[in-house]
């Protein structure tokens, strides 16, 4: 029942009790009744004010059953529809879900350099060009036979999961209009989401969450002769970590591992252990490999490519796999299924309300030869 239909049925009650004030138990059994209906006006009125003070936006029913609801915009009359799943469960409104994915992409280092994709079916396949077709030179009359070799397309899906946030709010904190839910709402989802995500991007094992960039074990072998969605490594030259002398040649080596078609998008990944000791690298001349951004906010370059710090990436250990150069773009899909789903619940826990978000999430390597790694070995 929408908030106008409560109050409406309220008053009916009230004036249904007047009419039975001489019926004691009559009269006892309808006050319950509007006790009850007290209670649901006093959440629906709550649950108004929560939404009124995300982005000045207030929650509205419409139509009939209320399976659908839409989000008024208080100061243009602005309105975006917001679907109710069967179990209770509602979908964020577009103000709200792109705050919060915004957020994400701002705090998820992987996803702020990955292929992202919206998907509307856990079914999606990504076909990746395994082997290019030959070609060959012809002189004016030289046979164009035989066929040349014919591109090998392998499917590739990427593994989903939910990742989740259930943030809790005091109800006397909900009662102070002047205290911004959805504000907290997006600052802890945003958090809990990025947190999440960026272990899964990287080493996530594709059970019941993505499949990371680290989670097929890395192979020496070339490109095209290794193992599906396995990256290249090369080697630090140190079993413990760089070698004493010239340890920039590594990095060097590294970047031009990797092929030049890649290698202008191509970022460093690592975390802020690695990036400590990297930083001090220095070449021939005694300058540093490391340079920081010229502005607020630009990253920092390392030999001219920009870093991005993502802690869940291994510390310099032997055997590990503390670097990573690339394009991600080309190299590491992620895929949004569905968007930002909000249920909220007042009965776990008295005196508090949870918002429970929740969204599904894949990931997948799309193209191994676009990614390399450094792995600390002799």
């Amino acid at each position: 029942m929408t908030l106008r239909e409560l109050r409406a049925a309220l008053k009916a009650k009230t004036e249904e009790a007047r009419t039975h004030i001489d019926d004691g138990e009559k009269f006892a059994a309808i006050e319950v009744e509007i006790r009850a209906l007290g209670e649901k006006i006093e959440r629906a009125e709550r649950m108004e004010e929560i939404e009124r003070n995300t982005e000045g936006r207030a929650l509205t029913e419409s139509g009939t059953g209320g399976a659908a609801t839409e989000w008024r915009s208080l100061a243009r009359g602005e309105v975006r529809s917001m679907t109710v799943a069967a179990d209770g469960a509602a979908i964020v409104p577009e103000q709200l879900a792109a705050q919060i994915q915004n957020r994400v992409k701002d705090i998820s280092p992987i996803r702020s350099i990955a292929n992202v994709v919206n998907v509307s079916t856990p079914d999606f396949t990504i076909p990746v060009n395994v082997r290019g077709s030959a070609s060959r030179w012809s002189g004016e009359a030289d046979d164009r036979n035989p066929e040349t070799a014919t591109p090998t397309i392998r499917p590739v899906r990427p593994t989903f999961g939910e990742v989740n946030a259930f943030p809790v709010v005091s109800n006397h904190l909900i009662d102070d209009s002047a205290y911004d839910i959805g504000g907290f709402i997006t600052s802890n989802a945003a958090d809990d989401f990025a947190q999440a995500e960026g272990a899964a991007f990287i080493a996530g094992n594709g059970t019941n969450k993505p499949t990371g960039f680290l989670a097929v074990t890395p192979e020496a072998n070339a490109d095209a002769t290794r193992t599906a969605g396995a990256l290249q490594f090369f080697k630090t030259g140190d079993a413990a970590g760089f070698p004493a002398t010239d340890p920039g040649d590594k990095l060097i080596d590294l970047v031009y591992s990797l092929r030049a078609g890649y290698r202008a998008n191509a970022s460093w990944v690592m975390n802020s252990k690695t990036a400590a000791t990297i930083r001090k690298f220095k070449d021939a001349d005694g300058r540093h490999l490391w340079v920081d951004g010229l502005a607020a906010g630009q990253p920092a370059l390392l030999l001219g490519y920009p870093v991005v710090i993502a802690e869940d990436m291994p510390d310099i250990a032997v055997n590990a796999f503390p670097i990573a150069f690339g394009d991600f773009k080309a190299g590491y899909t992620i895929a949004d299924r569905v968007g930002v789903r909000l249920i909220r619940d007042e009965i776990s826990r008295k005196g508090y309300t949870g918002f429970y978000l929740s969204k599904r999430v894949g990931g997948i390597v799309t193209d191994d030869a676009a990614i390399k790694l450094l792995k600390v070995a002799a």
